[in-house]
């Protein structure tokens, strides 16, 4: 039989936290955990390495309540400074969700527990071909080409300009 757990989850040599081959799906998002990206209604959101890795702890753990202790030693391994980080991952990550703490679609606030992952989770299968809806946008231009193209339009308007004051 195979072990589903394995199956969707891969911990990487150098990391603790399981993550995800595949993408995850939650409500209206899709997560890459490996590109630390969630998109939303098409909008890419990137997010820090620990920001994720909050994310794949409560994926991890789902339906069940984790302690702000449980998800600083899983995530950091230091007590030291972590209670803010941990905070503000949960922040970043309610913002790239678009959920709200007093109405939760994802991740709910357990007063005097901790925090519990709410939103139902979907594995893709990774021999499925990928649908449309979970490939992530193309990444915009790179800068340079974007600095280049800036350029040339900034150009062609300074002659157009002088052009125009070249005839009147």
């Amino acid at each position: 039989m195979v072990d589903l757990v394995s199956y969707w989850f891969d911990v990487m040599v150098d990391e603790k936290i399981p993550r995800p081959k595949a993408p995850v799906h939650l409500y209206e998002c899709v997560v890459f955990t490996h590109r630390n990206l969630i998109v939303r209604n098409g909008k890419e959101t990137g997010v820090e390495p620990k920001v994720m890795d909050v994310l794949c702890v409560l994926i991890d753990c789902r339906d069940d309540v984790l302690s702000r202790e449980e998800l600083i030693e899983r995530v950091w391994g230091e007590p030291a400074g972590a209670d803010e980080r941990l905070t503000r991952a949960i922040s970043q990550l309610r913002k790239a969700l678009g959920d709200t703490p007093r109405s939760p679609k994802f991740i709910e606030t357990v007063p005097k527990r901790g925090y519990r992952l709410v939103s139902p989770v979907a594995f893709e299968m990774e021999d499925r071909p990928a649908q449309e809806s979970a490939q992530p946008p193309q990444p915009p231009l790179p800068i340079r080409r974007r600095v280049v193209l800036a350029a040339a339009l900034l150009a062609l308007a300074g002659l157009i300009v002088i052009g125009a004051f070249w005839l009147f």
